[in-house]
């Protein structure tokens, strides 16, 4: 089970406040009113006052705990959460006349229509996923909008639909055979007539940043009237070609994604390494009414773990960029990558690179000692048979990004019984110099320290399969890994291009009965993207 974050309990408040005070165009003070809230934040006050369209549970005092304040203006979330407030509510997508609650990932209502049916069929989907993959990897939704007079009508369904089914394959047939009873075709249903509305809620970090509330996921079967700035245009691109031939699509990404190698970069320093890579969308190119977007995606190396995110730039001139997104690991992102065609050729050159810089530490330590080649490649030649040195090889030979943890556990027993102490850092070390130095990038391999070089070296793994794939990698980055990776990072689409548009989730399931081999998919459900 996911859990709520203050920001979100900042946003869910400030949702009670404009339900309660829905005068924010006539009121010049309201954002101010709102601000007060938090001048020596009174829980029981607050409670009183807004109770009513918050879950029970509501914790009031993580608020209180971060946003209170005497002096000033307070902090600038008090602030940019009030600006997305009234973008949602010009949105058109709240419905006045509704009687609204809203609920964040710690209330049960959220535990039944988000937590216990996503990880049911996360659990039924699971040769999809990868195994670091999660439940909570299938929605970006941070809280939901419900209308409380069909709460226990949208528990029911949901609960007797996905959550209490005994058998995996009812749900399955439902896939197949009764769409009505599908976790994102319910609540398809429920947000068309807003009772139930998920909203995946990014805070701006500036008192007064440019704010956005659009559609987001399948939207599809949305249906007509919403205005086009409301809409996501890469949701919308994705139901574009959704309908085009194979040929189609290949024009159209080209002619809408534009990868801008002339902006890659590279970022090292003594604590850190990263790189930056930038898309544009050009949406313009689709619709005039949509606006050009740019987006960054960065590894967040950590511990060894390299995940990856990325921002999207608020003007796309501008340097101000938004929070990140999401988020994923570099396991997660692996079967995408395999499925180029080069894949195990440049995953070929960069494990003889490992190897053969092994190899050279290996040599170049025993030659310190023995100070005669000939001989020093005797004693390396008998160094390859141990199981030691064969246990870091096999290793280094898998066609995979490594993390640092599967490094370390054969590399340092090696060179600890070789008693060569500071191999590894070698190792890495040397890696770092090799994979820059062929991307065209100096460094100074050196000056890192120990307990960040393991995120130098991991986050360059993949600086490697990037440039060295060359043009023809650069077309397929285009079309199918980053349209995937994209739509997985900021779950606003599970899709590939294969061809055509095709999902990513699917699963075959031999039912004697009736069907056999069915092939049943799972999409991304439509949501409120809060920027």
């Amino acid at each position: 089970m996911a859990k709520a974050e203050t920001k979100e309990y900042l946003a869910c408040l400030a949702f009670a406040y404009f339900i309660r005070n829905n005068n924010y165009k006539n009121n010049p003070q309201h954002k101010e009113e709102w601000i007060n809230l938090f001048r020596d934040f009174r829980v029981g006050n607050i409670k009183k006052e807004y109770g009513e369209y918050l879950e029970y549970n509501f914790d009031y005092s993580k608020l209180k705990a971060k946003y209170n304040f005497y002096d000033g203006l307070g902090n600038p979330h008090l602030s940019a959460v009030h600006n997305q407030m009234v973008s949602l509510f010009d949105s058109g997508f709240i419905d006045n006349s509704k009687q609204y609650k809203v609920y964040t990932q710690d209330s049960s209502f959220v535990q039944t229509v988000k937590d216990k049916c996503l990880e049911r069929l996360h659990k039924i989907f699971s040769e999809s996923f990868s195994s670091k993959s999660k439940a909570k990897d299938l929605t970006p939704a941070d809280f939901y909008i419900v209308d409380s007079s069909k709460i226990n009508d949208i528990k029911k369904d949901f609960n007797q639909s996905i959550v209490n089914p005994k058998s995996d394959t009812t749900i399955l047939l439902n896939y197949k055979k009764d769409k009505t009873k599908t976790y994102e075709y319910m609540l398809l249903e429920y947000f068309k007539k807003k009772e139930l509305i998920p909203v995946s809620h990014k805070m701006p970090e500036d008192r007064d940043p440019m704010t956005s509330a659009k559609i987001g996921g399948n939207i599809r079967n949305i249906g007509k009237g919403i205005d086009k700035k409301n809409i996501d245009p890469y949701s919308q691109l994705v139901v574009l070609l959704g309908s085009k031939s194979p040929r189609e699509v290949e024009k159209i990404i080209d002619s809408v994604i534009d990868i801008k190698y002339d902006k890659w970069d590279i970022r090292e320093s003594i604590s850190s390494s990263t790189w930056k890579l930038i898309f544009d969308f050009n949406y313009k190119k689709i619709d005039s009414n949509f606006d050009d977007s740019r987006f960054s995606l960065e590894p967040l190396p950590s511990g060894g773990s390299g995940s990856f995110n990325g921002k999207f730039y608020i003007q796309k001139g501008g340097t101000k960029m938004t929070p990140w997104v999401a988020g994923m690991a570099p396991r997660s992102l692996e079967p995408f990558l395999k499925s180029y065609s080069g894949y195990n050729n440049i995953m070929m050159l960069l494990s003889k690179k490992r190897i053969n810089v092994f190899d050279d530490i290996i040599f170049d330590e025993i030659l310190k000692q023995k100070r005669n080649r000939t001989e020093a490649n005797k004693e390396l030649t008998s160094i390859k048979k141990l199981k030691e040195y064969q246990n870091c090889t096999r290793v280094l030979s898998d066609r995979k990004f490594h993390t640092f943890n599967e490094l370390k556990s054969k590399m340092e027993p090696f060179f600890n019984k070789m008693q060569y102490p500071d191999g590894f850092e070698k190792f890495q070390k040397e890696m770092i110099r090799k994979i820059r130095t062929e991307g065209g990038f100096r460094t100074n391999a050196d000056s890192i320290k120990s307990e960040r070089l393991s995120e130098h070296y991991i986050s360059l793994q993949m600086s490697y399969f990037l440039f060295v794939g060359g043009q023809s990698f650069r077309q397929f980055l285009k079309k199918s890994i980053f349209f995937t990776i994209f739509g997985a990072i900021t779950k606003r689409g599970i899709n590939k291009i294969s061809g055509g548009m095709t999902n990513i989730i699917t699963k075959k399931f031999n039912n004697k009965k009736m069907y056999k081999d069915v092939e049943v998919s799972l999409t991304s459900a439509p949501h409120i993207i809060l920027l």
